[in-house]
């Protein structure tokens, strides 16, 4: 049922391309819809890069390309994507959340702790988000500041 939702949004979306083929929500949304089906991970990269060089500073499909590269463990390009993300809308907390879990997979501890102290300043019920999603991150000893009920 999922799979047939994801192929209905890919072919909702390469029919709204077709009209609009440089609009840059579509070809964000037609990412992630390709993100979701197993072994598409290399098309829906492709929109994303698609759409971050025909508007470069939009946040959106610098995120969602970061969380593709997340999924396959690419720690640098994830965060290389993050970094942009986050450099056109630092408010996006998704990217700053995703972030520091991504710091904290490069063994990046200040990095990450740096973010997490952001997130529990500004907004602090993203912690309990972490302690439920990422358990490991949220038992560091190096993060025991910001964890600590």
């Amino acid at each position: 049922a999922v799979l047939e939702q994801q192929t209905e949004a890919e072919r909702h979306f390469k029919r709204a391309l077709e009209s609009r083929p440089h609009h840059v929500e579509i070809l964000d949304k037609l990412g992630v819809a390709l993100a979701r089906i197993k072994g598409r991970d290399a098309e829906s990269e492709d929109c994303f890069k698609r759409a971050t060089e025909i508007a470069p500073y939009y946040y959106r499909p610098w995120y969602n390309w970061a969380v593709v590269s997340a999924q396959k463990s690419d720690w640098d390009q994830s965060l290389s994507h993050l970094n942009r993300s986050l450099s056109f809308r630092s408010d996006h907390v998704s990217s700053r959340r995703l972030r520091a879990r991504v710091q904290y997979m490069r063994k990046d501890l200040d990095s990450a702790l740096a973010d997490l102290r952001i997130l529990k300043s500004r907004f602090p019920l993203e912690l309990e988000w972490l302690r439920q999603n990422s358990p490991a991150l949220a038992r560091e000893p190096a993060f025991r500041e910001i964890f600590s009920r």
